[in-house]
């Protein structure tokens, strides 16, 4: 598990809160990013459950995030992931460049409390990557999004 960090702008949860994200990866089966939160998790406000399917503005409430690109190349995409099962698919040809890009299969997620902690796992199917058939490696970042019950944002990411 690595942990991510609070953005400094944002500390409100950080005493409260702690996130760390563990990712497995098989050509076969894809990506499995596996999110867990731990401490007062009273203070996370999560999106009811709801019928999987695409939704922009994710990143408004709690969600978690993935970044994927061919090693050393400007262009990638990315996926993000509600509690509630909405999700959200979006192709870049650098950073913020957006481009028309559909993902042929739908991410899949789970979320369960496991010992005290809140547990969200993204599943990215292999069908669902996109292909870099150059790549020799692939970086991949990982971020989250919390909401408190107050409404309250706070961006964690592995650095800032």
């Amino acid at each position: 598990m690595h942990p991510l960090i609070c953005h400094p702008n944002y500390l409100s949860l950080a005493p409260q809160i702690a996130i760390s994200c563990a990712v497995t990866s098989t050509a076969e089966q894809g990506l499995l990013l596996r999110y867990q939160v731990t401490g007062e998790l009273e203070t996370v406000k999560l999106p009811l459950p709801t019928t999987p399917a695409p939704k922009d503005g994710l990143w408004e409430h709690t969600c978690v995030e993935a970044f994927i690109a061919a090693q050393g190349e400007p262009s990638y995409h990315e996926f993000n992931l509600a509690p509630s099962g909405l999700w959200a698919a979006y192709a870049f040809d650098a950073y913020r460049e957006r481009r028309p890009w559909t993902t042929p299969d739908a991410p899949h997620s789970r979320i369960y409390r496991d010992h005290a902690a809140l547990i969200l796992e993204l599943e990215l199917p292999a069908s669902a990557l996109p292909d870099y058939p150059n790549a020799l490696a692939l970086d991949i970042g990982v971020t989250a999004v919390l909401e408190t019950q107050t409404g309250t944002l706070s961006y964690w990411a592995l650095h800032h």
